[in-house]
């Protein structure tokens, strides 16, 4: 019983803050703008 909680409480502590759908999105032009910031 203990280990189907603790598997539960895994499962949505993922879901709240780690799946993709929290992710944010990186493309080629913000790496740019982070790598080689302009004055």
């Amino acid at each position: 019983m203990a280990i189907a909680a603790k598997l539960v409480l895994l499962t949505f502590l993922y879901l709240m803050f780690f799946s993709p759908s929290h992710r944010p999105r990186i493309d080629d032009a913000a790496v740019d703008r982070h790598l080689i910031p302009t004055r």
